[in-house]
């Protein structure tokens, strides 16, 4: 299994738990994003994937962030679904 660099957005319950899957499972957490913390190239810096998981205010916002960085995304953010269409317009 090849190993990740993962960029973590959001901190909360979820964000933690995820993290240590990630880290129990050998990849890297090469960025730890919470609330207060941009997302953008720098802090996302090389990774291979970012990883959302926050709130449904905040999650396409980040995720319009990740897409002009370029860069892969699993969103776990759940409540967005009435955004459907902006999400598809975006990817």
């Amino acid at each position: 299994m090849k190993k990740l660099k993962i960029a973590h957005i959001g901190l909360g319950g979820m964000g933690k738990a995820v993290l240590n899957v990630a880290e129990e499972r050998g990849h890297e957490a090469i960025a730890k994003l919470d609330r207060d913390d941009q997302v953008n190239s720098e802090t996302l810096g090389n990774c291979d994937i970012a990883i959302e998981c926050t709130i449904p205010s905040a999650c396409l916002v980040n995720l319009d962030k990740i897409l002009y960085a370029q860069k892969d995304c699993l969103m776990v953010t759940t409540g967005w679904y009435d955004q459907i269409d902006v999400v598809k317009a975006m990817v």
